[in-house]
């Protein structure tokens, strides 16, 4: 019993180890027809999506402005207002700025 149970999980192990193996072979860069489509296409979309002329800054900005704004009515500080305005533009800006600079 004990031999057959021994057996058995060698077995496991062989086959999951020969599994990350044959994934890591396959996922190799050197295996791939034209270079690495998945990033071409990651970066064109993130282009689209975050780019400079992307309409979801503009609609980040406004849901910004919002919720900003019922932040400063709801707790009657202005304080509020500039921070919660400051906590989305600010990072808003940098990846904009630094990610996706205009060409």
């Amino acid at each position: 019993m004990k031999v057959s149970k021994k057996i058995a999980a060698m077995k496991d192990v062989f086959f999951k180890c020969s599994c990350v193996i044959s994934v890591t072979l396959l996922c190799h860069p050197a295996f791939s027809a034209e270079g690495d489509v998945v990033k071409d296409f990651m970066q064109q979309s993130l282009k689209g999506i975050f780019g400079s002329d992307a309409g979801f800054w503009k609609m980040f900005i406004l849901a910004d402005i919002a919720l900003a704004t019922v932040a400063g009515l709801k707790s009657k500080n202005p304080m509020v207002f500039v921070g919660v305005f400051m906590t989305a533009l600010v990072p808003g800006f940098l990846v904009k700025r630094y990610v996706f600079p205009a060409a």
